[in-house]
């Protein structure tokens, strides 16, 4: 989006000025990076799924959070050993990372799984009581 797309939409959407500008401001540091490279799949009507390559990374080297509407995931390597093997090559990337993913406001974050190298990270969507079509009942 360019400088232009945001204030033709800020003249056309009221009172969204703090929205663009939190945009702005969360995700300018990641718009020009593809580490770590990551997918996100649609299912169903409104439920997600964010697949993101974190190979060479433990498990408790990783940190998925939620936090005002934002998912966070991050990851940190801990410390190496002295007495790790010295790498005469190193492809895989090891490099502390943070991604972050702006969530409407009904997706809930259900679930998160490792494997194979790939963090899974399910959000469903879920509809509360109060935005539920009812029935009014006429007197």
């Amino acid at each position: 989006m360019t400088n232009f797309d945001v204030k033709l939409l800020n003249r056309a959407l009221v009172g969204f000025d703090d929205f663009f500008h939190a945009f702005e401001t969360r995700h300018a540091n990641q718009l020009n990076t593809n580490y770590p490279p990551y997918n996100v799949i649609k299912f169903g009507e409104n439920d997600y799924i964010v697949e993101m390559a974190v190979a060479g990374f433990k498990r408790d080297e990783i940190t998925v959070e939620l936090e005002n509407d934002v998912l966070s995931i991050r990851g940190v390597k801990q410390d190496q050993k002295t007495d790790t093997p010295q790498y005469i090559y190193h492809g895989l990337g090891a490099r502390a990372f943070q991604r972050q993913f702006t969530l409407h406001a009904d997706l809930i974050v259900k679930d998160a799984h490792l494997e194979d190298g790939i963090l899974k990270v399910l959000i469903i969507h879920v509809v509360p009581e109060n935005k539920k079509p009812k029935q009014i009942k006429i007197n």
